[in-house]
């Protein structure tokens, strides 16, 4: 879907970063993605450039106060929850309106979308959990996959539950539900009884667990948990959720 420009015109440009192929002598291969965005905040808002590159995301500005440079170690958490927004969560205090609070900065695109390759970009890069709902999908095929529903307070969603060798994946048509997790990603998983399934994770940035609950169509098949465990709770994690789901 095609937007028109805002009078301050705002490019994203995100750089792709594509290895050299095996044998081939050189340095990386960058291709730009540009789009026309917004910063959204509390007083105004501002436009700029927003760049990912191989080393730091910078958002530079007019706006001289706005403008920004970040290592991915200085990032708390990254959102792709829709094609047109990208929202950075950073260590950076918010300020006398929210004493303690960590500052996040969202960005609207008002012209393309994002690609789903910035997932797998940021994914080799952050080492922090990361919220997408917006990702390629993966090349191999699934481990284990079960038909569920995801159940919200207002309105949930129907699809599947697909359990990758390093991913777990959440696919349904309806987009802002849908997620991919890797395992820094996962709290902890368990079964209620044999009609449920909880996944607790990460998001929000820091310590902050959301719940999905699951209703499942069909029995787990056999391995499906002892996969997930064994690499949930394998004791050299740093993060390692309770086998009973208790926190």
């Amino acid at each position: 879907m095609i937007h028109s420009f805002p009078s301050a015109t705002t490019v994203v440009v995100v750089w792709l970063v594509l290895g050299a192929s095996a044998g081939t002598a050189g340095s990386a291969l960058a291709q730009p993605f540009e789009f026309a965005v917004e910063k959204d905040q509390l007083f105004g808002s501002s436009s700029g450039t927003l760049a990912f590159d191989v080393e730091t995301v910078a958002y530079s500005t007019d706006e001289e106060d706005d403008a920004r440079v970040w290592t991915y170690r200085d990032i708390k958490q990254v959102q792709l929850l829709s094609p047109t927004t990208v929202t950075i969560k950073t260590y950076e205090d918010q300020g006398w309106t929210r004493l303690g609070a960590d500052r996040a900065f969202e960005f609207e695109l008002t012209e393309g979308t994002v690609p789903a390759e910035l997932a797998t970009f940021l994914a080799e890069r952050v080492d922090q959990p990361l919220v997408l709902a917006l990702f390629p999908t993966p090349a191999e095929e699934p481990r284990f996959r079960v038909p569920v529903k995801l159940r919200q307070r207002v309105r949930g969603s129907e699809g599947t539950l697909a359990v990758y060798d390093h991913l777990v994946v959440y696919e349904t048509t309806r987009g802002e539900h849908a997620r991919q997790w890797r395992d820094v990603e996962l709290y902890a998983v368990f079964q209620p009884d044999r009609h449920r399934l909880t996944v607790e994770v990460y998001e929000g940035g820091g310590d902050n667990i959301r719940d999905f609950s699951f209703d499942l169509k069909a029995d787990l098949p056999p391995g499906f948990l002892d996969l997930l465990w064994r690499r949930l709770y394998t004791p050299d994690l740093a993060r390692i959720g309770p086998r009973d789901g208790s926190r």
